[in-house]
């Protein structure tokens, strides 16, 4: 009997587990409401196969299922419930000043009804020297968010982040959202998020959504009153506040709305370097040390804490605007930033908030610069082969260098190579820089110069596997996996469709894998480059 179960047009995940598709494209609803992947619609998967193959994809599914259904965070109607909700805009108090953004922060997707901002119930508030409002007391229920925040969501967009026992570890973040009501409410949104997806209790889910809702649309009417009124007080925390929000859309599959917000924050962060950073209402002795680039040990506690949170913040904008940049085959916008941000002997170390050494962002950097320099010159019947060539081989020459010299020297005295994530980590990103190379330079073909590379890079996720390590791996796993041959598309599959790469926090990463299926599928076609991979996958972050 032809049955909705039989539908022949729905997507590949939907006929291999029997369920009827509803066909919504470029995701059913049936994955993107059990967080599984749905491997679309285009040419029939070569795991297909009524083998082992297509059994390994299918026990897989059942597992993700099996661990996300039942934490799915499904709010009832309120006449399901037994007493009605309503989600309101908390409110809050005086809001403190922010840098002006060249970019409006849209409130059209969190509601167009803002309502007064007077008063945050349950606590009461104190202002500094400097000028900045701080919160003495906060609400049980925010102060569960905030470390639900810390001890859960933080390590989740940061999960080589772990500074150690000296000043200021992480007491610069504590500090500053608790001096920046938009970070505030910024950070309680996201954990309130998290909660709301990994918590069984009805009545929880409940007032977690409208603990996120409140918070997020609170902090966006913030946001906008400082912009609009040019206040540059506590510019850093409104920085913060840009990104995390950024981070808050991004994670809910928000379409591009985290485009924009990252935008926002980097004309934020370079309108920041007028004057000496004095545009971010800077401590002065801050903006001394952050100019000379000289360690925090130079200042105060507090000054350290300030200066800490600002490097921390630049790294994370320059890390988010590369890989961005892979995507969206753009050269990144803080580029002009990058000899003294990722230099030799600079005092911000990417490696200490993504895991990766500061050097291969730079490479990676000067690759995605060349995409963009090919292209125009391509488009302008221009293109002098012999300078992009040289281009080439010096980034080339440079990665290769560099890899050469990553050994036990790199690690932290007594500690062992494969012990210290941070160097399997730059490897990684080498290795994919190396390969993002060559698929700017050759496209598909002559995919052997890199296999090297390759293999060097499928070793260590062969034998190093660990949760902690994967989490950070988004870019070069895509990198890598467009290039994939056949015989391991299925190890990438396993990777890329089960935890802990997958999270239903991350809904983001979703998408990752049907990408790469489409791209594993038309690699082959005569005339598919580069260029086309950015067609289909130009409105993701891999992160």
């Amino acid at each position: 009997m032809a049955g909705p179960l039989r539908n022949k047009q729905g997507c590949w995940t939907c006929r291999l587990r029997k369920k009827k598709c509803d066909e919504c494209r470029p995701q059913c609803s049936n994955c993107q409401n059990l967080l599984i992947t749905c491997y679309g619609f285009g040419p029939k998967p070569d795991w297909m196969d009524n083998g082992e193959k297509e059994k390994a994809v299918a026990n897989s599914l059942k597992q993700i299922v099996k661990h996300t259904s039942r934490r799915k965070a499904v709010v009832r109607p309120p006449e399901q419930r037994g007493s009605p909700v309503r989600i309101e805009p908390k409110t809050l108090g005086v809001a403190v000043g922010a840098v002006p953004v060249s970019d409006p922060i849209s409130l059209k997707e969190h509601g167009d009804s803002i309502r007064d901002t007077s008063t945050i119930p349950g606590s009461s508030e104190r202002k500094d020297d400097n000028g900045y409002t701080a919160l003495d007391l906060i609400s049980t229920d925010d102060s569960t968010l905030l470390t639900h925040y810390i001890d859960h969501v933080l390590p989740l967009q940061y999960p080589m982040y772990q500074p150690g026992v000296a000043v200021p570890g992480r007491g610069w973040l504590l500090d500053l959202l608790l001096r920046s009501k938009p970070l505030y409410h910024a950070v309680i949104a996201l954990a309130a998020c998290h909660h709301r997806i990994f918590t069984l209790a009805e009545p929880s889910r409940a007032n977690a959504l409208i603990q996120q809702e409140e918070n997020v649309q609170v902090c966006l009417e913030l946001l906008n009153q400082a912009a609009q009124n040019d206040c540059r007080k506590n510019g850093l925390g409104m920085l913060a506040a840009v990104t995390q929000i950024m981070f808050f859309e991004l994670f809910n599959h928000q379409g591009c709305a985290w485009q924009a917000h990252l935008s926002t924050a980097i004309n934020m962060y370079r309108r920041g370097h007028s004057n000496a950073f004095a545009q971010l209402g800077l401590n002065e002795e801050t903006r001394w040390i952050l100019s000379a680039d000289l360690p925090l040990s130079e200042g105060s506690a507090a000054i350290s804490r300030e200066a800490a949170g600002f490097r921390f913040f630049s790294g994370t904008l320059v890390w988010l605007d590369i890989v961005s940049s892979i995507t969206a085959g753009r050269t990144p916008l803080l580029l002009s930033h990058h000899a003294r941000i990722l230099g030799a002997g600079s005092q911000t170390q990417l490696r200490d908030i993504m895991g990766c050494e500061n050097w291969v962002l730079f490479q990676i950097a000067q690759i995605c610069r060349l995409h963009e320099d090919k292209n125009r010159a391509i488009q302008k019947g221009q293109v002098d082969r012999t300078h992009f060539e040289e281009a080439a081989t010096g980034i080339k020459l440079g990665i290769q260098f560099s890899i050469s010299h990553i050994s036990d020297a790199n690690s932290p005295r007594g500690v062992a190579m494969h012990e210290d994530p941070r160097i399997l980590i730059t490897r990684m990103f080498a290795h994919m820089a190396a390969v993002y190379l060559h698929l700017v330079t050759y496209g598909f073909e002559k995919l052997d110069y890199v296999s090297t590379a390759f293999q060097d890079a499928l070793a260590i996720l062969k034998t190093q596997r660990s949760s902690r390590l994967l989490l950070v791996l988004t870019t070069p796993l895509f990198i890598l996996g467009s290039i994939v041959k056949p015989g391991d598309q299925q190890f990438f599959r396993d990777i890329l469709s089960s935890p802990p790469l997958l999270d239903p926090f991350l809904q983001h990463r979703m998408r990752i894998l049907p990408i790469l299926e489409e791209i594993w599928a038309r690699q082959n076609t005569p005339g598919f480059t580069w260029n086309h991979c950015v067609e289909i996958a130009q409105d993701i972050l891999l992160v």
